[in-house]
């Protein structure tokens, strides 16, 4: 994880300027990203580096091809950028923060380059007491789990950015091979496997105000979260 390393609240860009907003460089990130690539890329180590959410960041990594390094990027900034910030929305204040059109468009560049290997949800549950305070005052954080899949298959497959396959690949293959596991094996004395059946035609409209994609039509939605006790099964 990336540590904040500059004061500011938000992307340093026309909205955090329009709102009097201390803003935080890009530089802020993508400086540390070189140290630690070349780190990396010194003791030959295998990284994961999240959160990843601007360009030159990627062009960073992705120059050492030879190394042993994986991208891990939020679906937020895929798709929000910091105009949900305006009127001083603490809903929309995440670390590391949303950006401008622009850097948002790179990425999804870089995406369709596979130059990002996963997406995540940055998921950080926070209290609602600390997000109904003033921008600067209020947490960071956001709480969107839940709707992991659903977001990104409704902007990501159903808008034609990737395909379902590649989101498979995004969310699970890859993050698999990065942790040195297998994607394709299963085991029958594995004692716990997480199966997911989803209705990819199901949409529903997102009511909670607490979150950054409030009032929004999803598709694709969760129908059987279920734990299995493989060991068991088989032994019926």
């Amino acid at each position: 994880m990336i540590k904040k390393l500059s004061f500011g609240f938000m992307n340093h860009h026309e909205v955090s300027s329009k709102m009097g907003i201390e803003g935080i460089d890009y530089i802020a990130s993508s400086a540390q990203v070189a140290k630690i690539a070349q780190i990396g890329d010194f003791f030959k180590t295998r990284i994961i580096f999240s959160p990843i959410t601007n360009a030159q960041s990627i062009k960073i990594i992705s120059s050492y091809k030879d190394n042993n390094f994986f991208v891990q990027t939020p679906i937020h900034h895929l798709i929000l950028t910091d105009q949900k910030c305006e009127d001083f929305n603490t809903i929309a204040k995440i670390f590391p923060p949303l950006n401008h059109q622009k850097a948002k468009d790179e990425l999804i560049k870089q995406l369709q380059d596979n130059q990002i290997d996963m997406l995540t949800s940055m998921q950080n549950a926070f209290s609602k007491n600390t997000k109904d305070l003033p921008f600067e005052d209020a947490s960071y954080g956001l709480n969107e789990l839940s709707i992991h899949f659903a977001i990104c298959y409704t902007n990501l497959v159903k808008t034609n950015i990737i395909t379902l396959s590649t989101l498979s690949k995004l969310l699970s293959t890859n993050p698999a091979i990065s942790l040195k596991q297998n994607p394709t094996e299963v085991k029958a004395n594995e004692l716990l496997e997480d199966f997911l059946i989803i209705d990819m035609d199901k949409e529903f409209k997102l009511q909670n105000k607490y979150s950054l994609y409030d009032g929004n039509i999803l598709y694709s939605k969760v129908q059987h979260l279920k734990k299995v006790c493989k060991k068991r099964a088989y032994n019926k």
